[in-house]
């Protein structure tokens, strides 16, 4: 009988270290697939942010697309096509939209000017397209015949009838009043 409890007690021990084996390969292939299902949410999730706040087109279908539209406007032109203009008789107003004070002063006004007889165009001075027509401490040319002598010091309006310039106003007060007399004679 001693016997049979040595093997009953060496088969008991041969269980159990079979058992722990067990249960040490179970535990690394548990943790295994643990690891694995929290490398998968968290790739998941990255997908999910990039989607929705960086590329910002996840979730977008043919009915959520968007699309701007380009505006354009012919009154705002450059200074070197003011001689280009096929009107017979039409003003341009030179001015700085960078300038604040000058924006509001004159950005109301062509806003608010409807002639249809004397059309008026703007050139932006603050546009660097614009730089080599605008010198604030040169000498501005007052009757250019074409546009590569067009040279302004401040704001300017240049009434022109059949390409030449007939009026060149700088003063502030006196370009309001133009734009507003020729608003009125409708």
């Amino acid at each position: 009988m001693r016997k049979t409890r040595k093997l009953d007690k060496n088969y008991k021990m041969q269980e159990i270290k079979r058992r722990q084996a067990i249960n040490d390969d179970y535990r690394r292939a548990l943790s295994f697939v643990v690891v694995l299902v929290i490398i998968i949410a968290l790739l998941a999730l990255l997908y999910f942010l990039n989607g929705k706040y960086v590329s910002k087109d996840l979730f977008q279908d043919e009915t959520t697309t968007t699309t701007t539209e380009a505006k354009y406007d012919p009154s705002k032109i450059l200074a070197a096509n003011i001689f280009d203009i096929d009107d017979k008789e039409y003003m341009v107003l030179l001015y700085d939209s960078k300038d604040d004070k000058e924006a509001v002063l004159y950005t109301s006004s062509v806003n608010a000017y409807t002639s249809e007889d004397v059309p008026l165009y703007t050139v932006d001075l603050g546009n660097k397209m614009n730089k080599n027509y605008y010198d604030q401490d040169g000498k501005e040319n007052t009757k250019p015949t074409k546009a590569s002598e067009v040279m302004v010091t401040r704001s300017t309006l240049m009434v022109i009838k059949k390409g030449k310039v007939t009026s060149y106003i700088t003063e502030p007060k006196d370009i309001l009043a133009k734009l507003k007399v020729e608003e009125d004679e409708d």
